[in-house]
């Protein structure tokens, strides 16, 4: 099975929301297997979580193989098949930092690990907001932290911000990890994402 695997869905945006113009947006879900299981990061925005069933099949998997379920955080494109996973693989531990405000989850701290990732705090895009680093792999699964749309490093946009200053510090201080590789929730992996956070934060 490979290392980190990304689950691709289809976002449709209508217009104003991100612009005078619909927008198409991935979104991406993980699985990451390990020694004993397999762990999922976010669940995507479908609820009947069809991708995830795919995909989980694509890497010779089930859902009795998932071992944990982590979020990255609750808004909803990030939790939306969490119903789905929760009924499909029940015996799996569900896990968020508590100031998501998800029901009947485990709650995260900083530096915790799950599986192979340790979860590394990364505030500001909601106020739980947590990123998962994979030091086998040297991957930092970045959630909504970053994003890669349109082959460009960018910011979280900020109408969907909970606190944009707290999560521009957030960006400094996620250089303390520069060449770990960036994957994240919405758009492709980057050749040089931390030449481009430099340049993005004008340092």
């Amino acid at each position: 099975m490979t290392a980190i695997h990304a689950v691709i869905m289809d976002l449709l945006l209508p217009s104003g929301v991100l612009g005078p113009e619909p927008m198409s947006l991935d979104v991406r879900a993980f699985l990451v297997p390990h020694a004993t299981g397999v762990v999922l990061v976010d669940t995507g925005i479908d609820a009947a979580g069809v991708a995830l069933d795919d995909a989980l099949r694509a890497i010779d998997a089930d859902w009795s193989d998932v071992s944990d379920v982590a979020i990255t955080h609750a808004h909803p494109d990030h939790v939306g098949a969490l119903d789905h996973v929760r009924s499909a693989a029940s015996h799996a531990t569900v896990r968020a930092h508590p100031a998501e405000g998800l029901a009947g989850v485990i709650p995260l701290t900083d530096q915790q690990t799950v599986g192979p990732l340790r979860v590394v705090a990364t505030p500001g895009h909601t106020f739980g907001h947590v990123s998962y680093l994979h030091e086998e792999e040297n991957a930092l699964l970045v959630g909504d932290a970053l994003a890669g749309v349109g082959g460009r490093l960018g910011r979280s946009p900020r109408p969907f911000t909970t606190h944009p200053e707290r999560a521009e510090q957030t960006l400094h201080e996620l250089r303390r990890l520069r060449g770990s590789r960036l994957l994240f929730a919405h758009g492709p992996e980057l050749s040089d994402p931390w030449a481009e956070l430099d340049a993005l934060l004008g340092t």
